[in-house]
């Protein structure tokens, strides 16, 4: 059988691109389950167990993979439930104690959670067994056996306090006794000894401006959580005739300390989240949608880590209006930031989603000090997917260290990216090991774009950028010149990417800051246009169908299935 590799090569690591479609070994395929977590297995107070499901080669089709459950202790739909990690949705344990679980085609693995049922009242602990009774596709079943997972006594931890739809203010928050609003919950959570409040599902409309004014500490930090993720709504007051709604925020974490926020989606609010004056919090798994001015804001805080979490800005409504009260144009963008970011050192945003029309998904804008952008998915964005060092006028402070790395940035027909990666008033960025494909040259902004105010050692290495959607006189890299140039002393280093299927690599037209960057090793295909003579088979372009054509809903990746697409081989005919 004849296989070909195609590879853009980069360093020390590459990525294949397929050609058609993939082609299996002879060889037996196995699928198996293997537990993701925590080694102990425990699932208490709510908690939840990531189980993988593997297949050992993908297949061309979907493959249903059956669970059986039958030798549990524990009961199925009383004692626990399953859910899709992608989307949440539940999957049904039929009355045989057998759930069928999905791994679509072209994915080696599923990601499940188990979750165990509220039961304020059982204090016995239960044991869940796991197997494999069939699968679709002739796969054959691992003989790998899952440790049983063990559901402690759910006799719920005295440092929880609840809020429920169908709660009662006049309740003691406790787990048989809930409160029902959520002010109520955080004016008394804020005032008693409990560490952890407990969201149950449904859809909070009372949210203004909720503070969170408890410091918790490295130890026993304040956590604040959807009892089960997917299904707890916190929806501010915007109306879907404002872009960029009110001053509401949802949750406003101030002068507070080790917290964090996990499993809530935010929606319509002005900000989502606003963190002022707070260090040592986490935001994750959550989701921030059509939030006016950003879904997260971060101001002069330190140590903040938003992971698992998803940033979505769609296109506002026809008839909408803007702040001014004008009527949007093609320039409007719900949730105008996914991230925006002030003053603040340490912050690290990874392994989440941003998906739509922001004009800036994700802005390090202004005396930003060791900032790290890592492992994120943007799909669209009206300007720019990363911003390094944003805001310059009014005497605006430069920021410091910051890097974006491994990152993927894609267009979508809606929501087409003109600039991936802008970097300006910082001093020392680094943008590396990131991948962006499909662009909208349209706007003359080269996919990385480099402005005037970049001091010290700007390093751009091992990046792939390809495909050009405009055939524009504009390319891959690019150092501004329409305010001057950067400092002499600056030092721009642009060595070992791959640039493949854009106009030209580094934008040299007219343009006398070009010179200033140290371009070396980097590997150059199919150029539309090669002033830099980087380039010895320039055909141009031509159409072929050797692309990626990666494509998400709005729902947080399946990253790790995403990364075994960019880093293995793929086998083709």
């Amino acid at each position: 059988m004849k296989k070909l590799l195609t590879f853009l090569i980069i360093s020390t690591y590459c990525i294949a691109i397929s050609l058609t479609s993939s082609v299996y070994a002879e060889e037996p395929t196995f699928v198996s389950i293997t537990n993701a977590s925590s080694d102990d297995q425990i699932l208490e107070n709510g908690d939840g167990v990531a189980l993988d499901i593997n297949i050992s080669q993908v297949r061309d089709s979907d493959t249903t993979v059956t669970l059986d459950f039958n030798d549990s202790i524990a009961s199925p739909s009383l004692d626990f439930k399953l859910r899709y990690k992608t989307n949440y949705s539940d999957i049904s344990i039929a009355l045989d104690n057998t759930a069928d679980v999905i791994i679509p085609a072209g994915k080696a693995k599923i990601t499940v959670f188990l979750y165990s049922i509220l039961d304020c009242e059982d204090e016995n602990n239960e044991s869940i067994a796991i197997k494999i009774a069939t699968v679709s596709n002739n796969l054959e079943i691992s003989e790998d056996i899952l440790s049983p997972i063990i559901i402690e006594d759910n006799n719920y931890d005295a440092n929880y306090y609840y809020v429920a739809m169908n709660g009662d203010d006049s309740n003691d928050g406790t787990c048989l006794n809930p409160v029902k609003t959520l002010e109520t919950a955080l004016y008394r959570f804020r005032n008693n000894d409990k560490t952890t409040l407990i969201i149950r599902d449904g859809t909070y409309n009372e949210i203004n401006n909720k503070h969170v004014l408890k410091n918790g500490s490295e130890e026993t930090p304040i956590i604040i959580r959807a009892e089960y993720p997917g299904n707890v709504f916190l929806v501010g007051n915007r109306s879907e005739l404002e872009r960029d709604g009110s001053d509401d925020k949802g949750l406003v974490i101030q002068e507070a300390s080790h917290v964090s926020i996990q499993n809530i989606h935010f929606k319509n609010f002005g900000t989502g989240i606003e963190i002022n004056n707070a260090s040592n919090i986490d935001i994750d798994n959550c989701t921030f949608e059509n939030n006016g001015h950003s879904g997260l804001s971060i101001v002069n805080s330190s140590n903040i880590k938003v992971t698992n979490s998803a940033f979505i800005g769609l296109i506002p409504n026809e008839n909408s209006v803007d702040s001014n009260g004008l009527l949007c144009n093609d320039l409007c963008a719900i949730q105008d930031y996914g991230v925006a970011i002030w003053g603040s050192d340490q912050v690290s945003v990874s392994d989440s989603y941003f998906y739509g029309r922001h004009h800036q998904a994700l802005s390090f804008k202004e005396g930003d000090t060791n900032g790290l952008a890592e492992r994120n998915v943007f799909v669209g964005a009206l300007y720019t997917a990363i911003f390094l060092g944003q805001n310059y006028e009014n005497n605006a402070p430069r920021s410091t260290n910051l890097i974006a790395r491994y990152n993927i940035v894609l267009d979508e027909d809606n929501f087409p990216v003109k600039s991936p990666i802008r970097v300006d008033n910082v001093e020392n960025a680094t943008v590396e090991y990131n991948y962006f494909e499909g662009f909208d040259y349209s706007n003359n902004l080269s996919a990385i774009f480099i402005l005037k105010r970049v001091e010290g050692l700007i390093n751009v290495n091992h990046n792939i950028l390809s495909y050009g959607v405009n055939e524009g006189n504009v390319g891959a890299f690019e150092i501004d010149n329409d305010n001057g140039c950067p400092n002499i002393d600056t030092t721009i280093n642009i060595s070992q990417n791959t640039i493949y299927k854009v106009h030209h690599s580094l934008t040299t037209y007219n343009n006398e800051c070009a010179e200033r960057a140290n371009m070396s090793n980097n590997i150059v295909y199919k150029l539309l246009d090669d002033p830099d003579g980087l380039s010895n088979d320039n055909p141009g372009f031509v159409e072929d169908p050797i692309k990626l054509n990666l494509s998400f809903d709005t729902r947080p990746v399946d990253f790790d299935s995403l990364y075994e697409q960019l880093t293995q081989p793929f086998i083709i005919d």
